[in-house]
């Protein structure tokens, strides 16, 4: 008896955590293949006189953003430039909302195609003002090494884009360029600094 009773429970135990695992909801991505940034910066390019560039030799490369929806982000994606893979890059993201930092990391990015760096997720809040900023302080004796890829309108930092930009529930406010050799350069361009959402 039991013995019985004992494989009853058993079998009931097994059945009861095979149910809970069928009903587990699945992990959520987080998917870098077509972002909703990437989206948008390809619709940029798509505009007349718009350029796929490398430039601007300036410390920080930052847009400032908001969402429609609550979003989760989860990854970054830069591409270094050609010898500064070996230095770390330092991405903020800052909360203008509630006039916090949100996220600071330093990472090593690929010089050869956009690295996508994990980070300790962050729930961005809708309507929120965000600046997501990728900051390279260090142009080991080459003001060249601190540009980075951006949509420009011809190949003049001179012109400027007209913001707000918005595409799939992510609507880009203004950019700005700081410290340098380029100074200060306000909304001339769209820096490629990815941003994955779950």
């Amino acid at each position: 008896m039991k013995i019985k009773l004992a494989l009853l429970l058993c079998i009931a135990t097994l059945l009861t955590a095979c149910k809970k695992e069928h009903n587990k909801k699945p992990d959520p991505t987080c998917d870098s293949s077509n972002t909703k940034f990437n989206q948008l910066f390809n619709l940029q390019l798509s505009l007349p006189l718009m350029n796929d560039c490398i430039t601007i030799d300036s410390h920080s490369h930052q847009y400032t953003f908001k969402v429609s929806n609550d979003e989760v982000l989860c990854k970054i994606g830069y591409q270094a430039y050609p010898g500064m893979d070996t230095l770390p890059y330092t991405f903020e993201l800052f909360d203008s909302t509630t006039n916090s930092l949100v996220y600071s990391g330093n990472h090593l990015l690929s010089s050869l195609t956009t690295t996508y760096v994990p980070i300790v997720p962050v729930n961005l809040i809708a309507g929120h003002k965000y600046t997501i900023s990728r900051i390279q302080p260090n142009d080991i004796g080459n003001p060249a090494n601190l540009t980075g890829r951006l949509a420009l309108i011809g190949f003049q930092v001179a012109n400027q884009l007209s913001f707000p930009i918005n595409n799939n529930g992510i609507t880009i406010l203004s950019t700005d360029f700081v410290g340098g050799i380029s100074g200060s350069l306000e909304n001339c361009a769209l820096p490629y600094i990815d941003l994955v959402f779950q």
